[in-house]
């Protein structure tokens, strides 16, 4: 499989959508669903047990005459495509590749796909594999540094399998072997957009190692490539290395690794989430190796960074309950306090299991072996969680210390689509607060009708209706950028890797479509204004997208056009947060009134500097 058309399509490259009909066409679905689940035939169509339940009665069915199946157990329908996406947890771009290469299909792409691109791509991955390889060979060795090593990890009560399950590597204090493997088969350009070499400052510029003297753990992509490291900090780590101080060094990001769109360990988590329907969230690799040792094998990391709304998408992608065991630090439970909204924004159903204040997920675990009997009494609900934290340890609040808290849960609330779901967590916390739930739920409808009043008067509407469209209707920001975003692609592109989901009004069916399309955009999910089904949750939205298609550009420049839409977005989102500062400082002491007053500041000058400089 290691050949270009291989490389490109897993990349950056995108398949024509008549080599995706063509595969469509040649490949019958029977042939696709056959290995997964014994069928048998009743008249046009195949019928089977269920690949996604353990049903005892068939109701699973397959038309290869119409290209769908249907599974009646859990409601599930679509294509070739999408039948290959929930049975081996893969995106669209991944199930195009594998049906192409299980049935032998050429691929064809996109116009303007650089065949150099593709080369650069391959070679970073083979350069990344080859490190890889040499680095889990010196953990092994039968050398000084080998036995270092192990000594190292055995002393951190991990076992030898472990090591060998996750490709743990040694980085050796002296580079000048693994230089002397590399010499000669990767093109500079490659060994310099790797992020594994820094030059040397003397007058030969020569490359060095990122990494000597650390233990290494490889970064995986969701296929399972190595495509970063992150290194720990031995007591051997030579005193020049740049970053001897640092306990952790990671690969900066590259054409192949951006730290805020990918999950250590989400390559094997994926495997295990339809037998426990669930990914845990921890602070780092090591924690992440220390449960999955423990049996979590569905744990999962960010890069060294907060958690971020693409990569709560992606763990979207495969389950919807999320389990937070995030340090027990205070820096910790600051960080698993402003998961919750995000969580809750994006759709997932998440619980917290805060550990005693020295302990990591890491130390925590080494003193049991029944993990879960220990997480089982740890348990708290999103809500009780977030009144621990808000409390800080109080028992008894005053009426004003209520109110506080009160309204930092109605901010987290107010994210949430679902009444239902509003209700039932504002139920919980009258409980745990002892307040009558009718005077809550009162509270939080007077809190909302505020917010929106607030939001009414801040956010400046006029400002946001920046043009009409060709029936002479008003328009705002988010509608203008969804039909730039919905005729120009290479726009649509930019425009995600720019705009700040956060700045997008979603109260506006323009803008709650606009926040989707970007975030699959972002996830490599869009293919285009042809492919559109998998947005819709309600006719609403189907016919008002599919109206928008029916409409011209009207932009001179559209490129110009996107740049003020974002600019105002900006300039919006910006306004609403200081007027929420206000609002706060009206209410605080005079220690936090000045912590407020220079955060507004600080939000004044970023509106008046740097609305402008905004540009795709």
């Amino acid at each position: 499989m290691q050949n270009e058309k291989f490389w490109a399509a897993y990349f950056f490259v995108r398949v024509t959508k008549s080599c995706i009909d063509n595969i469509k066409r040649r490949v019958n679905l029977y042939d696709v669903v056959s290995p997964y689940v014994k069928l048998v035939k009743t008249g046009t169509s195949w019928k089977g047990l269920s690949p996604f339940s353990n049903e005892k009665t068939p109701s699973f069915f397959v038309h290869p005459d119409k290209g769908l199946f249907k599974c009646f157990s859990t409601g599930v329908a679509g294509d070739i495509f999408r039948f290959l996406e929930l049975k081996e947890n893969l995106s669209f771009t991944e199930s195009v590749v594998a049906i192409s290469e299980r049935f032998h299909i050429e691929l064809e792409y996109e116009d303007g796909v650089s065949k150099e691109t593709i080369s650069d791509q391959k070679q970073l991955y083979g350069l990344h594999e080859e490190a890889t390889a040499f680095f889990e060979k010196a953990f092994w060795a039968n050398t000084t540094g080998g036995a270092f090593i192990q000594k190292y990890w055995a002393g951190r009560h991990f076992q030898p399998e472990l090591a060998k399950e996750f490709r743990i590597g040694f980085a050796d204090v002296d580079d000048r072997e693994f230089l002397k493997t590399i010499e000669g088969r990767f093109p500079a350009k490659t060994l310099e957009e790797s992020g594994l070499f820094y030059a040397r400052k003397d007058a030969s510029r020569s490359l060095r190692l990122r990494f000597r003297g650390r233990l290494m753990i490889p970064i995986r992509d969701i296929q399972g490539r190595t495509i970063a490291f992150s290194s720990r900090q031995l007591e051997i780590t030579p005193n020049d290395d740049p970053a001897h101080e640092a306990k952790y060094v990671n690969s900066p990001e590259t054409p192949i690794f951006t730290k805020g769109h990918l999950l250590f360990n989400l390559d094997k988590a994926r495997k295990h989430v339809q037998q426990t329907d669930c990914i845990w969230l921890v602070e780092g690799q090591l924690d992440t190796l220390r449960c999955f040792e423990k049996g979590l094998l569905t744990t999962v990391a960010p890069q060294g960074t907060a958690i971020t709304e693409s990569q709560l998408s992606l763990i979207r992608r495969y389950t919807t309950q999320l389990k937070c065991l995030l340090d027990g630090d205070g820096a910790g439970q600051r960080a698993a306090f402003r998961v919750l909204p995000m969580a809750l924004k994006a759709g997932l159903e998440i619980e917290f299991y805060p550990l005693p204040p020295e302990e990591d997920p890491d130390t925590f675990f080494q003193k049991s072996n029944d993990v879960l009997a220990l997480l089982h009494k740890m348990r708290r609900s999103p809500m009780a969680f977030a009144l621990d934290f808000l409390m800080a340890g109080k028992k008894d609040l005053s009426p004003g210390q209520k109110s506080t808290v009160l309204e930092s849960i109605y901010e987290i609330l107010a994210e949430l689509s679902s009444v239902v779901t509003q209700e039932d967590y504002l139920h919980e916390v009258g409980q745990l607060l002892h307040i009558d739930f009718s005077s809550v739920l009162t509270d939080f409808k007077t809190f909302l009708r505020n917010q929106k009043q607030v939001f009414s008067a801040e956010s400046n509407f006029s400002e946001k209706k920046v043009d009409k469209n060709e029936k002479g209707k008003l328009t705002t920001a988010e509608y203008q950028l969804l039909l730039i975003t919905l005729n120009d692609h290479t726009l649509a592109t930019k425009i995600a890797q720019i705009l700040n989901p956060e700045w997008i009004d979603d109260a506006s069916l323009e803008g709650l479509l606009l926040r989707k399309i970007l975030a699959d955009i972002s996830e490599d999910l869009w293919h285009g204004s042809d492919d559109l089904e998998g947005l819709f949750q309600t006719e609403e939205e189907r016919n008002h997208l599919y109206g928008m298609l029916g409409e011209t550009l009207p932009f001179e420049d559209n490129r110009e056009a996107a740049n003020q839409c974002i600019r105002t977005l900006f300039r919006s989102f910006l306004k609403a947060q200081m007027h929420h500062l206000d609002q706060q400082i009206e209410s605080a002491d005079e220690t936090l009134k000045l912590q407020l007053s220079r955060e507004r500041l600080s939000l004044r000058k970023a509106l008046q500097e740097q609305a402008t400089l905004i540009s795709i």
